[in-house]
């Protein structure tokens, strides 16, 4: 039994939803495929798939295998490719997570970017914005603005993350009086799922927390920033969207004595796989886009006045 092509089919038929569909792609009969998963589940007693006559579906089991052998696949590559990365370039699958809104506005172009110097890399990328723990859910990297750290996966600075307490005018207009983040419980507010709805800032009598009930709870951040255009209510929102709408003035920095707390967009990386040539190099590309500062800073307009009250290192 070749262990590694039938862990390949069991990874094919998952994506592709049948082992039909799964022999097409791989360039063999439907049969050969059933042949290779029955050997899978024959050496490990266990029942991988669940098999209609119109779905083929992961059970349990599958689903909990997958992403484990999604790693053990790539390591085989790796090991495979590094014997002709020196003489071809780097070569080989590269599966990374992104934050969503984040992605489509900066980051790929720099995904962009980097696939074009290395044509010979797979890349597979997934957009979403819940922490991951990419040892645990089978990524080379995974990208976020998180404070989560994980056993046996390595952080990889990229830049720190303002954030900024955010409304229109025409909300504040006819808004309650807002002069202490305590006031926010008389407020609409669009809360980002996420970070949850117990909101921290940074004041100068030092931290405070409040709890809010919002009219809005999403786990996407652009359509927070879309109904606080709207004037909707009130939004945390991270940098890369509040600081050109403070620049053409469709928000307002709002209670800038009261900073919400600041976090940095950071890489990790399974432990044991920071040394893989593909991985580094596609993290050594980040960081390098990143600086010297974030693709968003690079034509800022506004003073740090505009921003917060006092000198900026005070947040």
């Amino acid at each position: 039994m070749d262990t590694l092509t039938n862990l390949r089919t069991f990874l094919k038929v998952a994506e592709s939803g049948g082992f039909s569909a799964a022999g097409r792609e791989l360039g063999v009969a439907t049969s050969v495929v059933t042949k290779r998963v029955d050997q899978l589940e024959s050496s490990t007693q266990a029942q991988l798939f669940v098999r209609t006559t119109r779905t083929v579906t992961l059970t349990d089991a599958g689903q909990n295998w997958l992403n484990r052998v999604k790693l053990l696949l790539a390591d085989a590559d790796d090991v495979m490719s590094a014997l002709t990365d020196s003489q071809e370039g780097l070569q080989g699958p590269l599966r990374v997570k992104m934050p969503t809104t984040l992605t489509i506005l900066y980051l790929s172009d720099i995904v962009a970017r980097f696939q074009k110097k290395h044509p010979k890399i797979s890349l597979e990328i997934v957009l979403t914005d819940r922490p991951v723990n990419p040892a645990v859910e089978g990524f080379d990297v995974a990208l976020g603005a998180f404070g989560t750290s994980y056993k046996d996966v390595t952080d990889f600075a990229l830049c720190p993350l303002r954030r900024y307490l955010c409304a229109s005018p025409e909300y504040l207009a006819s808004a309650p009086e807002l002069n202490h983040p305590k006031d926010l419980q008389n407020h609409t507010t669009l809360s980002f799922q996420p970070t949850g709805n117990n909101w921290a800032f940074e004041g100068k009598e030092g931290p405070v927390q409040v709890t809010v009930a919002p009219s809005i709870n999403a786990n996407e951040a652009h359509l927070l920033y879309t109904c606080a255009l709207a004037g909707n209510g009130i939004a945390i929102l991270p940098e890369y969207l509040a600081i050109p709408a403070f620049r053409d003035g469709t928000l307002v920095n709002v209670l800038k004595q009261y900073a919400p707390l600041d976090y940095a967009i950071k890489a990790q990386v399974p432990a044991a796989r920071v040394l893989v040539r593909r991985i580094t190099s596609f993290i050594s590309f980040l960081q390098e886009s990143f600086r010297p500062e974030p693709p968003w800073l690079r034509e800022r307009s506004l003073s740090d006045e505009q921003l917060s009250d006092g000198d900026p290192s005070d947040r």
